[in-house]
């Protein structure tokens, strides 16, 4: 069979299990994006619920301050007709009835001081009346400077028609209003209720002045200190221990911040003021580390990078069960197309062998020259057959690292000259001539046995990619420290792209049909009893246009005047 049909056979008995593994590398992707997905909404699910309670500690902070001042400013301005107490509309009322409810409310917070109630030091309170702008002060706690005085004068002119403007300053009477002032270093908070006329245009409008340094001072981290989120959800934990809080102005200024203060993406921000939208705003973070106490599980980390890391794994896996199943069918391919070689190269020593000793057994009246002839054959075959079961033999001990080599420095060209004349028979069958170009004196630690071996390993490929009738070349010389010994015949070559692979075992460079023979380990073999030598091979171009197989073994040197001197006596 052809190695081209060899490999469409082990292509066709990988296909199924290709796809079988492809099929399990897709089933374990589809599996891998379903758990990132699953992962990723748990999470997303997990991120909803800390920015919700995030939403809850910031609306409940800001319903506490809001309901708080706005209780507390109604009560105090009460007798002027705000809030649900809506008295009697008086077109003109002394601000100074305001300071009684101011009291009152004092003294109820001071009674009740669990409830946390907003008691503010009022600094005065004042009275304006629309149609000539005539404003009347009653000392709070201080009295105002003229320039306070007439600042709060032309505020209240210029927002006037707004707050009359407002829907719930046209539909309920008594509603309280609040704008902040701020003048040099501290800030004024502004409260006041409006008594419009019957058509809504505004009458008279009521106030009290209080500080908002004070009010966020020790209102605002009174406020933060209370339950801002369910009990069931923070486990009795305290809340700076889950949540921090951050108030600020319009322009980004801080009012109040919490201690300690925590960066996390699970936040929210609402106005300070219900009633006041252009104020303040507070927002709540919840701390990162805390999503366990107030999620169940809390916040699942990403799984992202191990999900990759096993599905390129499993990626990684079928990619080298697809190469090792590969490599399986071409070790099968190669191990039959081996067992076919050997068989041929088996098959054509055995049947000269049957034939010529049958020839010898039964023919009785064979010439004497037949007889040579016969026996030449039988031995010229005999160790064809030997030496390629001395191949197959090394190339199996090789494998198994059980060669073993004894090098020891001698002579080589006489080693060359044997192996060659060993090989004569099998070259003379092709008329095959073999030229030596030995130097005589080159000594190098080498192992006869493998040396042999090696040599007749690259002059059988000499003989079978030549053509009958040429002339191989054996060259052995000295280059530097190396002995160099090439093999040149007058083949086609081998191709720059071809000349490492050929010294692979089992691989054959196709050169047509009448070069299909072979076992495809005779160069290997070289190679492997090279590599024992410490030595490198090679293939190149030799001077004919053919093949220069080479091998540089180490350690060669010229004999010494002594070593002649030894082997001159040795020879008498």
């Amino acid at each position: 069979m052809s190695r081209s049909r060899w490999k469409a056979l082990g292509r066709a008995k990988s296909a199924p299990l290709a796809v079988l593994l492809l099929l399990l590398l897709g089933i374990t992707a589809a599996l891998t994006w379903e758990a990132w997905n699953a992962e990723r909404f748990h999470r997303a699910t997990a991120e909803a619920a800390l920015r919700d309670y995030a939403g809850v500690a910031s609306n409940t902070y800001a319903h506490v301050v809001a309901e708080n001042t706005y209780a507390t400013a109604s009560h105090i301005l009460a007798p002027v007709g705000a809030g649900d107490m809506a008295a009697v509309l008086r077109q003109a009322s002394d601000p100074a009835l305001l300071r009684r409810s101011a009291q009152a409310v004092h003294e109820w917070a001071r009674a009740e001081p669990e409830r946390g109630h907003w008691d503010p030091v009022v600094e005065y309170f004042f009275s304006y009346r629309a149609s000539d702008s005539a404003l009347t002060i009653a000392r709070g706690a201080t009295f105002p400077s003229a320039e306070r005085r007439t600042r709060l004068r032309d505020s209240l002119a210029r927002d006037l028609d707004t707050l009359a403007s407002h829907p719930l300053r046209a539909e309920q009477r008594g509603a309280i209003s609040l704008f902040l002032d701020r003048l040099g270093d501290s800030t004024d908070m502004v409260y006041m209720t409006m008594q419009p006329a019957a058509d809504g245009t505004p009458v008279m409008v009521y106030g009290f002045v209080t500080s908002f340094d004070a009010f966020r001072q020790d209102f605002l981290p009174a406020v933060a200190r209370g339950q801002l989120l369910p009990k069931t959800v923070t486990r009795r934990a305290p809340a700076d221990s889950l949540l921090s809080l951050v108030v600020r102005q319009p322009g980004g200024q801080v009012v109040y911040r919490s201690t300690p203060e925590f960066d996390s993406s699970y936040s929210a921000s609402v106005p300070l003021w219900w009633f006041f939208s252009e104020g303040p705003k507070v927002t709540a973070a919840i701390r990162a580390g805390a999503a366990d106490k107030l999620v169940s599980g809390g916040v699942p980390r990403s799984r992202l990078p191990i999900i990759t890391i096993l599905l390129l794994l499993v990626g990684v896996l079928t990619v080298v069960a697809l190469v090792l199943t590969h490599r399986a069918h071409e070790l099968a391919r190669m191990r039959a197309d081996f067992t076919s070689s050997v068989s041929h190269e088996l098959r054509t020593p055995l049947a000269q062998i049957l034939l010529f000793a049958e020839t010898l057994t039964y023919r009785r009246g064979l010439s004497e020259r037949e007889r040579e002839n016969a026996m030449r054959v039988l031995l010229r075959e005999a160790r064809r057959l030997a030496h390629l079961v001395d191949n197959v033999l090394l190339f199996s001990r090789t494998e198994h690292r059980a060669v073993r080599i004894s090098p020891h420095p001698q002579p080589i060209a006489p080693l060359v000259r044997d192996s060659v004349e060993s090989f004569a028979p099998l070259a003379r069958a092709k008329d095959v001539d073999i030229e030596l170009d030995l130097d005589e004196e080159l000594v190098a630690p080498v192992d006869p046995t493998a040396l042999e071996q090696m040599l007749i390993n690259l002059l059988e490929n000499a003989l079978k990619y030549g053509p009958d009738g040429q002339t191989v070349t054996v060259t052995l010389a000295l280059d530097g420290a190396d002995a160099r010994l090439a093999v040149d015949d007058r083949g086609p070559g081998v191709r720059p792209e071809d000349r490492e692979r050929i010294w692979e075992p089992f691989e054959r460079v196709d050169r047509g049909e009448e070069f299909a023979t072979g076992s495809g380990i005779g160069l290997a073999v070289v190679r492997r009893l090279v590599s024992l030598h410490a030595g490198r091979c090679w293939v190149g171009t030799s001077p004919s246009g053919g093949a220069r197989f080479v091998i540089e073994l180490p350690g060669a040197s010229l004999p010494t005047a002594e070593m002649r001197a030894r082997a001159a006596h040795a020879s008498l």
